[in-house]
């Protein structure tokens, strides 16, 4: 099984920018190298700023490289959600900033001649029960209220029975990491600057000097674009997000292309699309969502996902080519942050909090970012204030808030008391656990050849107690979203700091 690796690495090649090193001045700092950070510098660099994005990994390594790639004002069923916690007003700024976000993304690929799969297709929520039809009525309400093209449909074009659709035409998927690294281009010609493998240590809110792993950079303006982000205070932020996984695979179907865009109502979540590029055609399927770190150690995932494809796709022999799986952040209400960091530090700004749609969302953030800091005028900037970090949406927050409030409660808890006794002698090979010895709380894995690693089993964020994700063989921080491979380095924060690592001298000693 081809884990991690996803169709769109496999099939685009990344561009090589050099590491940072020295100690420099700019304009603007962008940390993250993803679709919102390069896309924000791009902007900023064609009007004249000295940009400079730092990015820890490869550039498009995070979520952009494992994304679905729709780009849609249809988020699921969001609008009827906004309409009542947020009201209609607001919620037609949410569409409108969407609307725009769409037209910035046609535009950089028109007068870039960027070459990306750009294709328009009609994007589909469906539902396979009746008991779900008042739904997408009510979307389709919402959708006319505030003024927006869409219909609902008995039938569409899966090759399955369905109770209904509803259905927003005019939408469009692409490859991102092909338009993402042709941004990089123009970035690159308008002076922009890119480091990779440049991991940024600390930031000084105050004085604006980042510390990179090769040098200091002092910058006028920071922009944190790292999908969580790693600066939580002042802000709170680690109690106003949370972060949600979700898993894809690619098959190869060279006969069969699946027309329009689809994600069901309920649970479990599915969504399917297909993908055509030189080679031919692709189903990329996927779903399951839950909470990091709260994934159910039965059934790995990607195997019912391929059940999925064999029950409602039984005429596609191939096997599955890949599997892999993405993050995204979530805030209380459901809405991106985007804006400044704190009233405290003005200089320094997120985006966070895309919540599964950051193909519109993270163009929203590069316009509303860029021009706050040009002070330019904007369309996108009648829409600023929804997105405020500083906002207060207790109507549309209040379930998030117990959910989350709770659920860090019960986590904290799990420290003291919860956790079962193990015995290291029952971890199967390829399995970890979390076990208690001598006193400690120990995070245990045995690898493929039974040799043993063991860590302090706390997330070095905020010391939350880590479960082990089966599907993916990772250590997942059910707080915060952080999670650690199985050597005990992060793979995604907001963590910085590996695990602390105990040396197993025999089985005993643990």
């Amino acid at each position: 099984m081809n884990q991690s690796f996803s169709y769109w690495m496999e099939t685009s090649t990344p561009p090589e920018f050099p590491a940072y090193q020295g100690d420099q001045s700019c304009d603007v700092a962008v940390i993250g190298g993803g679709l919102t950070g390069i896309t924000t510098a791009t902007l900023l660099a064609q009007k004249g700023l000295r940009t400079v994005v730092l990015e820890a990994n490869k550039v498009g390594s995070g979520t952009t490289s494992k994304t679905t790639a729709k780009i849609t004002i249809q988020h699921s069923l969001k609008y009827q959600q906004y309409i009542r916690g947020i009201g209609t007003e607001n919620t037609a700024m949410y569409a409108k900033a969407n609307l725009i976000d769409f037209e910035l993304i046609q535009q950089l690929i028109k007068e870039n001649n960027i070459d990306c799969d750009y294709t328009t297709d009609t994007a589909y929520v469906y539902t396979l029960e009746e008991k779900h039809l008042n739904k997408l009525e009510n979307e389709k309400k919402a959708y006319d209220k505030l003024k927006l093209e869409s219909y609902l449909a008995d039938q569409c074009k899966l090759p399955f029975p369905i109770s209904g659709a509803f259905a927003v035409p005019k939408q469009a998927y692409f490859h991102p990491l092909k338009y993402l690294y042709a941004l990089t281009e123009v970035l690159r010609k308008s002076k922009g600057e890119i480091y990779e493998h440049s991991h940024v240590k600390t930031v000084d809110k105050e004085s604006g000097v980042v510390h990179v792993n090769g040098g200091t950079l002092h910058a006028k303006h920071i922009i944190l674009a790292t999908n969580y982000p790693f600066l939580d205070m002042p802000g709170y932020y680690f109690i106003r997000i949370f972060q949600m996984r979700s898993y894809l695979t690619q098959t190869q179907t060279p006969d069969y292309a699946l027309q329009g865009m689809y994600i069901n109502v309920g649970n479990p979540v599915h969504t399917m699309r297909s993908h055509g590029d030189a080679t031919g055609n692709h189903l990329l399927l996927g779903g399951y969502n839950h909470k990091t770190g709260h994934q159910k150690n039965e059934k790995p995932i990607y195997e019912k996902i391929d059940l999925v494809k064999q029950n409602y796709f039984p005429f596609i022999k191939n096997p599955t080519n890949r599997y892999w799986s993405t993050q995204d952040s979530v805030t209380l209400d459901h809405l991106p942050y985007i804006g400044r960091l704190s009233a405290q530090t003005p200089n320094v700004f997120i985006a966070t909090g895309y919540d599964k749609w950051g193909m519109t969302n993270s163009a929203a953030a590069a316009l509303i970012l860029a021009h706050e800091i040009t002070t330019e005028k904007h369309p996108i900037m009648e829409t600023k204030g929804l997105f405020s970090p500083a906002r207060f949406t207790p109507g549309a927050a209040a379930k998030e808030f117990l959910f989350l409030g709770a659920d860090a409660v019960k986590e904290y808890t799990l420290t003291g008391l919860t956790i079962p006794k193990g015995d290291i002698d029952k971890i199967r090979k390829g399995e970890g656990k979390v076990i208690r010895s001598d006193g400690q709380i120990i995070a245990v894995y045995r690898d493929e050849n039974g040799d043993l690693s063991a860590f302090d089993a706390h997330c070095t964020h905020r010391i939350c107690p880590l479960t082990f994700n089966k599907t993916e063989k990772s250590w997942d921080c059910p707080c915060h979203g952080s999670r650690f491979d199985v050597n005990g380095d992060v793979i995604s924060g907001p963590a910085v700091e590996p695990l602390k690592k105990y040396t197993i001298k025999s089985q005993d000693d643990v």
